[in-house]
């Protein structure tokens, strides 16, 4: 399980990483808990900056941050949606060019 605080350099990464469930909504509603307990790590750690789901809920979104693609990859493996097979992931890295104002603290 990764645990490692991301620190704040300016190298950081964004992420945009698009969850796809692969089985049916029973199925995803067991393990949404278990999923959304591992996630709370991540907030804690700095790695993640908001998440939720899509809608219809087909999958969710989750807006990350970190210094390399290695770690997102790793914090994906040990989701539990994604250790049960429950959904595929794509990671986007994207660089903000402009933000609302009160977003400056994140990316400034």
């Amino acid at each position: 399980m990764v645990l490692e605080v991301v620190s704040m350099v300016q190298n950081v990464k964004y992420y945009i990483i698009h969850i796809t469930y692969v089985v049916p909504q029973n199925e995803v509603d067991l393990v949404r808990p278990e999923h959304r307990e591992y996630l709370k790590l991540f907030y804690d750690n700095g790695t993640l900056l908001f998440s939720g789901p899509r809608m219809p809920p087909t999958g969710g979104i989750l807006v990350a941050k970190a210094e390399n693609d290695d770690f997102i990859r790793e914090m994906i493996a040990a989701d539990p949606f994604s250790a049960k097979k429950i959904a595929t992931y794509e990671v986007i890295e994207m660089k903000p060019a402009m933000w609302a104002t009160e977003l400056a603290p994140i990316f400034s």
